[in-house]
């Protein structure tokens, strides 16, 4: 029952580091704590504190390797003003500045090592690109920040895990290169839930189809300032997230009412698994959700 307790203390202890540790140190503590309980059974007290550190060892390897799984090139000083090339793979419809997230970069003077893997645009206009299109957009990038303040939210950590490496306010309007084109399954579902919020909120323009976007897609984007200022000080701003209760929901609906369909037809009922089908469609559906 402890486990995930010490799993977490292991992550806890990797980020709280102010230097990033050799990537042997907690894989040798692991191995050592693996072989003491290989030969310490009959002690009790062995076995308890050769799991303790082994469940430790592994939280702190855990999060360690997803660091490093996600590395990408970061900008070391500001590039530009220069032109920004790049596919399209997330929107978001800010009310005053919509931003856009760009992957496939072309930048002038920068080798593959030194260019970003993601960059981040707030526009000047109003008008969305197509998710999955080519644009070219006169922009200034700037390495991602620091913590504003001691202990406040760290942007670029959080940059460093969404693999964004600068961040920019275009000095243009945007120009579209080539039209979308089919790509992975990520970026289709990403556009998808782009169309759905747009269609959303041009059938109940307003704050409630912003909020009912966000209810659905999980873009908040284009909910305004003073509803979610008023939702946070309700206590309600949890609501607008896809959050663990959303997600079982999803999945007790998709279970239960597969299930009851399948069980319409005798032939299939009594032949067949229908309980684990209905399983396997729910946690499909909510890997395609995850993603």
């Amino acid at each position: 029952m402890w486990a995930p307790a010490y799993l977490g203390s292991g992550i806890a202890a990797y980020f709280a580091l102010a230097r990033e540790p050799a990537v042997w140190i907690a894989p040798l503590i692991l191995f050592c704590a693996l072989a003491l309980l290989a030969f310490g059974r009959r002690s009790n007290a062995l076995i308890v504190g050769a799991l303790m550190t082994a469940a430790v060892a592994l939280g702190f390897v855990a999060a360690q390797y997803a660091t490093h799984g996600v590395a990408a090139p970061v900008l070391a000083k500001p590039y530009g003003p220069a032109l920004v090339i790049g596919r399209v793979v997330g929107v978001e419809a800010f009310a005053r500045k919509p931003r856009i997230l760009l992957d496939r970069l072309t930048l002038t003077g920068l080798n593959a090592a030194q260019t970003p893997a993601r960059v981040r645009i707030r526009l000047r206009g109003a008008d969305l690109p197509a998710m999955g299109s080519r644009i070219a957009v006169f922009a200034r990038l700037a390495p991602p920040s620091g913590p504003a303040a001691p202990g406040a939210f760290d942007f670029r950590r959080y940059a460093w895990f969404a693999r964004i490496g600068g961040y920019s306010d275009a000095l243009g309007a945007l120009r579209v290169q080539a039209a979308p084109q089919a790509g992975k399954m990520g970026l289709w579902i990403t556009s998808a839930r782009q169309n759905i919020a747009t269609r959303v909120r041009t059938v109940a323009p307003g704050p409630s189809g912003a909020v009912a976007a966000a209810l659905i897609t999980g873009d908040r984007s284009a909910i305004p300032l003073e509803v979610i200022t008023a939702m946070r000080d309700s206590g309600l701003a949890h609501l607008l997230a896809i959050s663990g209760l959303h997600m079982g929901l999803v999945a007790a609906i998709l279970f239960f009412g597969l299930r009851a369909i399948l069980t319409c037809g005798e032939a299939i009922t009594l032949r067949y698994p229908i309980k684990k089908w209905a399983a396997g469609a729910a946690c499909a559906a909510l890997w395609a959700i995850w993603c």
